[in-house]
């Protein structure tokens, strides 16, 4: 007797649990919608922040009148794109956006 409803308390705890997170990972048309726009923006942002360090890099190079100038702006882009490849690891992307899953990909 006392198996049996400790048994039933089991499968009414799995069958809420499996409701609950199945519920949460389903979003709702405009909230995806709302989360698409949003990332989509994020990375827009990113690639414009990225391509204006690269003008950035090619100004400096371009400007560069001896090889001490040419390593020095080596150094000062590799440095960046280290902590840039960093903030990436940590989720944080090139402008410290919130770090949100990206959609699944139909």
């Amino acid at each position: 007797m006392k198996t049996g409803v400790i048994g039933v308390a089991a499968v009414l705890s799995l069958v809420f649990v499996l409701s609950v997170s199945a519920s949460e990972g389903v979003q709702p048309a405009k909230e995806a919608a709302l989360n698409f726009d949003q990332i989509k923006a994020d990375q827009l942002k990113n690639i414009d922040e990225r391509i204006e360090n690269l003008q950035q890099q090619k100004t400096c190079v371009q400007m560069a009148k001896d090889q001490d100038n040419l390593s020095d702006c080596w150094m000062k882009y590799k440095a960046e794109g280290k902590r840039n490849r960093n903030d990436m690891r940590k989720g944080q992307g090139l402008s410290n956006r919130s770090s949100q899953p990206p959609l699944p990909v139909k």
